[in-house]
C-alpha cells in the first residue's frame, strides 16, 4: 500500500513536467518561424540588369541606301578638223542626283569591302543671253550612268565611325538627257521635251573614287554622310564618230541609312 501511494503521488508531477516541455517547445517554434518569416520579407528581389548591346555579336554585314547629290564637270578637247565642237568649251558645271544601294563586308577589324549598284546623272549646262535683245538660249546635257562601285574602306570607331575609301566603278553610260529652252525676241518662252541621245557614246566607262565620311550607329540602324571625288578615265564619246576628248569628273555627296544584321 505504501508503494501504490507513492506512484499516484508522482504522476501529477510528471504530467506537469510534460506540459511545461510542450508549451516551451511550442513557444520556441513560433518565435523561430516568426523570425524566418521576417527574414524572407526583408530579402529584396533581384534587380533586372539591362544587357548592353554589343555590335560585335552581329555577323558583320552592313547594308546601306543613300541618296546622292552630284556636282560635275569635264575636261574637254575638240579634235575635229574645223573646230566643230568649239562652243562646247562654254559649257559649265551642273548638278544632278542619284541613288546607291550597297553592302559592306568586313575583312578584319578595320578594313571592309564596299560593293553596290549606283544610278546617277552628271550634268553640264550652256546658257546664252543676247545683249541686244530679250532672247536667251539654254540647254543641258545630263549623262545618265549605271555603275557597280567596288571600294576598299578603312573604318575607325564603333558607335561613331570615321572612314575613308578608294575604289573603282565599272559603269555603263545609258544615255544623255538633252533639255532645251529659249526666249524669242518677242518674249515668247519655249521649253522643249527631253530628248534621249544614245548615239556616238562609249557605252562602257571606268570611274575612280576616293572619299571620306562618318556613320553614327544606333544598334542595327545607322546614319551615314560622306563626300566623294570621282573621275571617269575613259572618253565619254567614241572618237571615231565624234572626235572629242570628254572625261567627266565631279564631287558627289551621299547621305542615307545603314542596316546591320
Amino acid at each position: 500500500m505504501h508503494f501504490k501511494y507513492k506512484s499516484y503521488n508522482f504522476l501529477p508531477a510528471k504530467l506537469t513536467f510534460l506540459l511545461l516541455c510542450f508549451f516551451s517547445f511550442s513557444s520556441n517554434s513560433q518565435i523561430v518561424s516568426g523570425e524566418m518569416g521576417s527574414d524572407e520579407e526583408k530579402k529584396e528581389k533581384p534587380k533586372k540588369v539591362k544587357k548592353e548591346f554589343n555590335r560585335d555579336s552581329l555577323n558583320g554585314s552592313t547594308y546601306y541606301l543613300t541618296g546622292m547629290y552630284t556636282y560635275g564637270h569635264r575636261s574637254f578637247t575638240d579634235n575635229s578638223p574645223y573646230s566643230t565642237y568649239e562652243t562646247w568649251n562654254d559649257q559649265t558645271a551642273g548638278s544632278s542626283g542619284g541613288i546607291t544601294l550597297g553592302l559592306l563586308m568586313d575583312l578584319n577589324k578595320n578594313f571592309s569591302l564596299d560593293m553596290g549598284i549606283s544610278y546617277f546623272g552628271q550634268k553640264e549646262n550652256y546658257n546664252f543671253d543676247d545683249p541686244d535683245s530679250d532672247s536667251t538660249y539654254f540647254f543641258s546635257n545630263t549623262y545618265m550612268q549605271l555603275g557597280v562601285p567596288i571600294k576598299l574602306r578603312y573604318t575607325y570607331g564603333d558607335r561613331l565611325q570615321i572612314f575613308g575609301f578608294v575604289g573603282l566603278t565599272p559603269l555603263n553610260l545609258l544615255n544623255v538627257r538633252f533639255n532645251e529652252s529659249y526666249n524669242t525676241k518677242q518674249g515668247l518662252s519655249i521649253i522643249s521635251e527631253t530628248e534621249l541621245i544614245k548615239e556616238k557614246l562609249s557605252t562602257f566607262n571606268l570611274q575612280t573614287n576616293a572619299g571620306f565620311g562618318m556613320t553614327y550607329n544606333l544598334d542595327w540602324v545607322g546614319f551615314t554622310l560622306y563626300p566623294e571625288f570621282r573621275y571617269n578615265v575613259i572618253n565619254t564619246y567614241n572618237p571615231k564618230t565624234r572626235p572629242v576628248e570628254h572625261n567627266m569628273f565631279g564631287l558627289a555627296v551621299h547621305a542615307g541609312m545603314t542596316l546591320r544584321f
